[in-house]
């Protein structure tokens, strides 16, 4: 009614508009006060669907942000409600466009094949798992990845719209840190997802884990640098606060994985930004002066870092059983997220271990992503996620000399910053099993998404510097 009365001219009466407010009102009133959840969910959604009808990469911001806080009591399921009305409203939008579905495919064929592929392989290997529902319960947080994966891919087809989705992540980020010291400072209580390592006083801000944060934090600071390209100076500042509070909680996360990521990322921005590393160098200062700021404040954690006698608080053990398994197992796996279940097996195999108590009766996971799918998707489980890993680097680098070529410098910075995320995240993932974690998945689908931009704006160049055709009348002066 609404529309047709729009359409007439018509705007809709106030007093219209008022009694459905009030109707609003009492539905959510009495959703409150019948089940707390149920009610914020409602209201979520009251507010959300319409911004995803309105714009799907905003959509895709406003997500990407929620996943940082993922871990935050009462939020737990909010991510993946918020991807799931984002798809259905892409769907109502435009799932009628059947070119441009294919044209997706077609761009974006490489990525997609090795997505599937792996995550099918990971279902699949649910047949022979010791106890299947686990890995099917995994199959489904891939599955939430890989939507966000292809989405990402689908929605984000301009310039400005990655921009956006760039900004989104850092702010995630940022705001992981502050929601961290508004709960408890910069200490928190023992996480709940890495048992193995001493949490007492190590920083896991929203997250949940100090290591999971903390591999968050780099490519939000690699992110932060691209993003300073070209910029207004009251966002250069912006940017530079931000990169200072990231460089702050990944100090107090005294994470060992975080530290080895940044330091070879930002060795390799050296190397790969060459016209811009006075740039550069002004961003390492910013985190080299935080990151001396926090040691001279907790010398702790910069002991904690650089000693590397506890062999990582029981890794190495874990390493070693998953090397025994992955041995007798070494083509199919013993079936995703199994290792916990079998790792019990295996740790009267020949070597000296000194963390069998946590092996056994703490259910630990393996602690290294690549190793983890060696071990539980066998040889082809790993080949099949190295060749994703591959195709997205290798877009990255695709992106950079496509948007270098036309002389759009902030994009090709933007391009350099993804695939130093990239490189971050896949460093820090030596040290954790991240693999379900929908930050490296959006990492993954960034140097993809920007390939696709670049191209389409080579594209629409050509279309413009083309000379047009001449009408029929015209073809004898051709002639």
């Amino acid at each position: 009614m609404a529309s047709h009365a729009l359409r007439r001219g018509r705007a809709p009466s106030s007093a219209g508009v008022g009694l459905a407010a009030v109707g609003v009102a009492a539905v959510l009133g009495v959703a409150l006060a019948a089940n707390v959840k149920i009610g914020m969910a409602l209201m979520a959604a009251l507010v959300f669907v319409p911004l995803a009808v309105y714009s799907i990469p905003l959509a895709l911001c406003v997500w990407i942000v929620v996943v940082f806080l993922a871990q935050v009591p009462g939020l737990e399921s909010i991510p993946n409600r918020t991807l799931l009305a984002t798809t259905l409203c892409w769907i109502g939008l435009f799932a009628a466009r059947r070119t441009q579905a294919h044209g997706f495919i077609v761009a974006h064929r490489a990525p997609l094949f090795a997505a599937v592929a792996f995550v099918g392989w990971g279902a699949f290997t649910a047949l022979w798992a010791p106890v299947p529902g686990i890995t099917i319960s995994t199959v489904k947080d891939l599955g939430y990845s890989l939507l966000a994966f292809v989405l990402i891919m689908l929605a984000i087809n301009r310039p400005e719209y990655a921009r956006w989705l760039a900004v989104a992540f850092v702010a995630g980020s940022v705001l992981s840190v502050l929601v961290g010291i508004a709960e408890g400072g910069l200490t928190t209580a023992a996480s709940t997802i890495d048992t193995t390592a001493s949490q007492q006083g190590r920083f896991s801000g929203s997250a949940g884990d100090p290591n999971y944060l903390a591999a968050a934090l780099v490519p939000g600071i690699m992110l932060a640098g691209g993003l300073a390209i070209k910029t207004r100076l009251t966002q250069r500042l912006a940017l530079g606060f931000s990169v200072v509070i990231m460089t702050i909680g990944l100090a107090a996360t005294q994470s060992r994985g975080g530290f080895i990521a940044i330091t070879i990322a930002a060795l390799l921005a050296l190397v790969i930004w060459r016209g811009r590393r006075l740039m550069i160098a002004a961003l390492l200062v910013t985190v080299v002066v935080a990151l001396a700021g926090w040691f001279a404040a907790s010398p702790d954690t910069w002991n904690r870092i650089r000693n590397f006698d506890d062999g990582g608080s029981g890794r190495t053990d874990i390493w070693t059983v998953a090397a025994h398994i992955g041995e007798r197992h070494p083509i199919f796996g013993v079936g995703l997220s199994q290792f916990p279940q079998v790792s019990y097996r295996f740790v009267r195999q020949p070597g000296s271990l000194r963390a069998v108590y946590e092996i056994v009766d703490q259910g630990l996971v393996v602690h290294n992503v690549y190793l983890e799918l060696w071990v539980e998707t066998g040889l082809i489980g790993i080949l099949l996620y190295l060749s994703l890993v591959a195709v997205c680097l290798r877009a990255c680098w695709l992106a950079i000399a496509e948007f270098t070529l036309q002389r759009d410098e902030v994009m090709a910075g933007l391009a350099r910053a993804a695939l130093l995320a990239l490189v971050s995240s896949l460093l820090a993932s030596i040290f954790l099993s991240n693999v379900t974690d929908r930050r490296i998945w959006f990492v993954l689908a960034f140097g993809p998404t920007l390939l696709a931009i670049a191209r389409r704006q080579a594209v629409s160049a050509q279309a413009v510097s083309a000379p047009s055709l001449p009408a029929p009348d015209q073809l004898a002066v051709w002639r």
